[in-house]
């Protein structure tokens, strides 16, 4: 899958947004390509990519079960990542992975999803894999990752919107 026409939707704001930005372009998507969207805006954000035309991720952040029902894309790809108790109404859904027990934050599971299934540039992207655990651990509230703190700091300072 070619990336260089992909669109990633996410979490604006906050730092697992910010790394699902950061995976997204290490693993070959354009900067320009990013939109971020606020909590329980999901829909309209996405709304606004219906008819584009290469592949939506769309991570960290959702839709109503009422949109991603009625949705029509253009796109012949699209998935939605989430980790958001706000995501359970879309497990059913087939276009949507949803992280039930929470085991992984928007940004890891947009990473893993690259890795399992070699898409992207793989040599830039696994650079990245201490940043993911790092945003992981302070996203998921572990605290067990020493840089995540410093990493969170450095975030709010410059935080993407």
């Amino acid at each position: 899958m070619d990336l260089t026409n992909a669109a990633l939707v996410t979490h604006g704001g906050c730092m697992d947004g910010s790394g699902c930005a950061i995976v997204f372009c290490a693993a070959g998507g354009k900067k320009e390509n990013v939109f971020y969207a606020p909590p329980g805006k999901g829909d309209a954000a996405v709304e606004e990519l219906l008819s584009w035309q290469g592949p939506i991720f769309i991570a960290d952040i959702s839709v109503s079960k009422e949109f991603a029902l009625s949705a029509k894309f253009e796109s012949d790809f699209v998935v939605l990542l989430d980790h958001h108790k706000s995501a359970l109404p879309l497990v059913e859904i087939p276009w949507c992975e949803i992280e039930e027990e929470n085991n992984r934050c928007g940004s890891k599971m947009l990473y893993d999803w690259f890795v399992k299934r070699k898409v992207g540039n793989q040599n830039r992207l696994l650079k990245y894999e201490k940043l993911v655990t790092a945003i992981d651990d302070r996203d998921r509230w572990i605290h067990n990752v020493e840089e995540s703190a410093i990493l969170s700091d450095l975030h709010g300072c410059i935080r993407s919107e």
